[in-house]
């Protein structure tokens, strides 16, 4: 994969462009395999369909549905795809993708609940930093920031954990640890008083 160590809020930001140097649209939502949590494909909001169906006085929901491993190049400002528009599968009408069934809409699991070993936690889903060999959740947990600062630890954190480490079931999303393991963590990874923003890794 050629996409290495970047957002998907970084990306969101950028512009898809097929191989026939058209400006695709730009990423709507991402999909993730129920069975191994990495990224699959990009949900594109396409320019050219959109364009296309007002000419035709249609209005559905359709948008291109660009696979991952056909991402052949990244800039500054565009991803480009190794495939023309032409090839891409898109969404019915409804906004689904073929094969539905087998995969998890990162828009929706934004929503799902955070757990730990112990139980629930004040947490939220906030990113995905997308890797080749190591696709991360990025989470913003409000607690470990309270505990961190009654022992002097003043910086804003988040906490970045490996698709290793999480199990989605039944709208939770699962990380196999504990608070106490979290706090260990961070504490080996800053330095107390300092301010700014710290992504702890889990």
């Amino acid at each position: 994969m050629v996409i290495s160590n970047i957002r998907l809020t970084k990306l969101k930001r950028y512009h898809f462009v097929d191989a026939d140097d058209n400006d695709i649209g730009s990423i709507e939502d991402l999909t993730l395999s129920k069975s191994t949590l990495e990224p699959l494909h990009f949900i594109l909001g396409s320019h050219f369909f959109e364009e296309l169906l007002e000419e035709l006085g249609r209005k559905e929901n359709i948008d291109e549905i660009a696979p991952i491993n056909i991402v052949s190049e990244i800039d500054n400002e565009h991803v480009v795809l190794s495939e023309s528009i032409d090839n891409l599968e898109i969404t019915n009408e409804d906004g689904e993708i073929p094969d539905s069934k087998s995969i998890y809409r990162y828009s929706k699991i934004l929503n799902y609940t955070i757990f730990d070993n112990s139980g629930e936690l004040d947490a939220k889903l906030i990113d995905l930093v997308l890797n080749y060999d190591k696709t991360s959740f990025i989470f913003n947990y409000a607690n470990l920031k309270t505990n961190l600062m009654k022992d002097g630890f003043y910086q804003r954190f988040e906490i970045s954990v490996p698709i290793s480490k999480i199990k989605i079931d039944d709208e939770k999303i699962i990380i196999s640890t504990s608070e106490e393991e979290m706090i260990k963590n961070a504490k080996l990874q800053i330095k107390p008083k300092e301010k700014g923003k710290s992504t702890i890794m889990i």
